[in-house]
């Protein structure tokens, strides 16, 4: 497998195109645009370990500030996987 990188501040949009503000409990609607790659139950449990992006809390709602995000998304390992093809029986 080939290692990438992206560049997730090209990824993620900034003002006044996309939030400043990530929250986790609306991580589903960031999956699906701009496509961000975890689900909202990992971004959980990252941040229980202590290995997610810098967390703030707003009105008891745990957010990632844009930055942060594209701090730590910067940071994850993204490897190329071979396209499965089909074999010819």
């Amino acid at each position: 497998m080939e290692t990438l990188t992206l560049d997730w501040n090209a990824i993620l949009p900034e003002l006044p195109y996309g939030p400043a503000i990530y929250y986790r409990h609306r991580w589903p609607e960031y999956n699906i645009n701009p496509g961000l790659p975890l689900s909202r139950g990992t971004m959980q449990n990252l941040d229980s370990e202590g290995r997610g992006p810098d967390a703030i809390v707003i009105g008891g709602k745990v957010a990632y500030t844009r930055a942060a995000l594209v701090a730590w998304l910067s940071r994850l390992d993204v490897k190329s996987r071979p396209s499965r093809t089909a074999v010819a029986a």
